[in-house]
C-alpha cells in the first residue's frame, strides 16, 4: 500500500449528464452464491423497503445491481431477487441502473463503463461487501458496507484497504439492525 496511490475515477467520469435536484445516493446490491453456498451477504426487499422509504425524500436514489449479461462472470450464479418489479410499483421514484443504461445517455461503452460516469456524481453509497462495495469505494464520499462475513472481516479491509482507494469514508455493518441504524445516523 505504501506505492498505491488512488485512482481518479471521479475526477474523470464526473458529467453534469447524471444531476438531479436531490443529491444521489446508490444502494448497490447483489443477490447470488457466496462460497459455493447461498446468498449471505444481501438487501433482501424488506430491508430495501426500510432504507429507501427513510431516505427517498432527501436523496434521488439509484437502485444497481448488475444482471449477468452486464458484467464479467465470476463462476457465481447469480439469483433472482424479484425486487426489481416491486421497486417500480413500490417506489416509482427509485431509478434503476440498469434502465438508465439502456438510455445511455452519456453514450457508455460498455455497462461498467456507464456505472464509473454515475458514480462519478454520487457521494453516498450503500453496498454489499465484494465487488459493489469496492467500486463504490472508489468515488470517495462514505460507503456504508454491508457485510455479514467474509475474509474482509478477518484481514481488517473495511478499516485498512477500502479506504485507501479514494479516501472514502467506509462504515461496515454486519447485521441488518445495525445496517438500518447506520443509515440513520449517516444519511
Amino acid at each position: 500500500m505504501e506505492k498505491w496511490l488512488p485512482v481518479p475515477f471521479k475526477e474523470k467520469y464526473k458529467n453534469d449528464i447524471y444531476r438531479y435536484d436531490k443529491p444521489i445516493l446508490i444502494i448497490a446490491n447483489r443477490y447470488n452464491t457466496e462460497w459455493d453456498g447461498p446468498p449471505v451477504s444481501y438487501f433482501s426487499i424488506e430491508i430495501l423497503d426500510k432504507m429507501i422509504s427513510f431516505l427517498k425524500d432527501r436523496y434521488q436514489i439509484i437502485y444497481n445491481r448488475p444482471q449477468a449479461k452486464d458484467i464479467v462472470n465470476d463462476n457465481s450464479i447469480i439469483y433472482d431477487l424479484n425486487e426489481l418489479a416491486w421497486l417500480k410499483e413500490k417506489h416509482p421514484e427509485v431509478l434503476y441502473l440498469g434502465d438508465m443504461y439502456s438510455e445511455n445517455k452519456i453514450e457508455a461503452k460498455n455497462f461498467n463503463h456507464f456505472q464509473l460516469c454515475v458514480y462519478a456524481n454520487c457521494e453516498n453509497f450503500i453496498s454489499i461487501h465484494g465487488g459493489t462495495a469496492t467500486l463504490a469505494s472508489y468515488f470517495q464520499g462514505k460507503n456504508l458496507i454491508f457485510s455479514k462475513k467474509g475474509p474482509e472481516h478477518y484481514f481488517k479491509c473495511y478499516q485498512n484497504l477500502y479506504p485507501q482507494f479514494s479516501g472514502a469514508a467506509i462504515y461496515h455493518a454486519k447485521t441488518e439492525s445495525s445496517l438500518l441504524k447506520y443509515v440513520s445516523d449517516l444519511f
